[in-house]
Order: structure tokens, then C-alpha cells, then sequence
């Protein structure tokens, strides 16, 4: 099963970092316990680690900057980060292109891990947001529907959502 992050999802919502740690790394951190690397390939964009949990810092700030060196949570987690950090990346091996086009909520998502996903195993998982609250959602591709199954950190583990999707 090929699983694409959701760089959509991470957008600043997160008011401090403390609080992204507590409420998204927590779960991330359970769901890559139950990750089975023999089974399932786990996907980001190369740009991730610039998405933005607070405002004003990135993934890279949190899991590579001081704050990596501070923050007990972070220090225990970095070998179960390594699935974030190493490869695969889709872009590696890109499935969508132009002339294609791909909407969400009708705004381009061109060369993102959603359009991305609607060319592989139409699943992604995504961090807290209001845009992503649904175990599914529809994209548009050239103005045809392709419904994404969405594993949300804070619905189900892992395992049981497998199961339920039939994997």
C-alpha cells in the first residue's frame, strides 16, 4: 500500500510547537509503530520539512534545528522519525503530469501529494486541519471525480483503518 504525507495539512495551524508535539507527533509517532515497511510505502514531497507546524516554524526547525536537542519527545522519537527524514519520495518516481490538472475544493493542486495520490493508491494521511476532517474527499481530475481515502493521525490506528480498507 502506498500512503503519500499531506503537506497540505500542515499550514501553521498549530499555535506552538509544544502543542504540535503533544497533539500531531504523539499520534504520527503511534501510527509509525504499527508502519510496516514491508507492506507499505510511506511517501512525502521533498518539501515537507518546510511546511510550517506554528507560524513561524518548520518541520525542519522542530526535527533538525536546537529545538530537536531540547525537547525530550523529539530526542526519544528520532529513529521512529526516520521514515519522514529518509526516502521515498514520489517525486522520484512522479505518476501525475502536466497536461493533467487536479482540483481540491476547486483550487489547483497540481504537483502535490494529493494529485500525486490519485495516481497510486488514492490514500493520504494528513495531520489535524479543517480542510482534511473527512475519510474521504473528492479531487478533480481534468473534471473527473477520483475519491481519496484519507487517513487522518486522529481517527483510527493504522491497523484497524487497513482492515477496513480492505488491505
Amino acid at each position: 500500500m502506498e500512503i503519500l504525507i499531506n503537506e497540505l495539512s500542515l499550514c501553521g495551524q498549530y499555535a506552538t510547537a509544544d502543542i504540535f508535539i503533544s497533539t500531531a507527533l504523539k499520534p504520527l509517532l503511534s501510527l509509525l509503530q504499527q508502519y510496516d515497511s514491508n507492506r507499505d510505502l510511506l511517501f512525502k514531497k521533498y518539501d515537507l520539512w518546510a511546511a510550517k507546524v506554528t507560524p513561524t516554524v518548520s518541520l525542519r526547525d522542530l526535527f533538525k534545528g536546537s529545538y530537536s536537542r531540547t525537547n525530550d519527545e523529539i530526542r526519544r522519537a528520532k529513529s521512529q522519525l526516520a521514515s519522514l527524514i529518509d526516502n521515498p519520495y514520489w517525486e522520484d518516481n512522479r505518476k501525475h503530469n502536466h497536461p493533467d490538472i487536479y482540483k481540491f475544493n476547486s483550487n489547483d493542486i497540481f504537483n502535490s501529494s494529493i494529485a500525486e495520490s490519485c495516481e497510486r493508491d488514492r490514500i493520504i494521511m494528513s495531520f489535524k486541519c479543517d480542510l482534511f476532517d473527512h475519510n474521504t474527499f473528492e479531487v478533480y481530475k481534468n473534471s473527473n471525480s477520483i475519491i481519496i481515502h484519507h487517513y487522518n493521525l486522529f481517527v483510527l490506528p493504522l491497523n484497524k483503518w487497513c482492515v477496513a480498507m480492505h488491505y
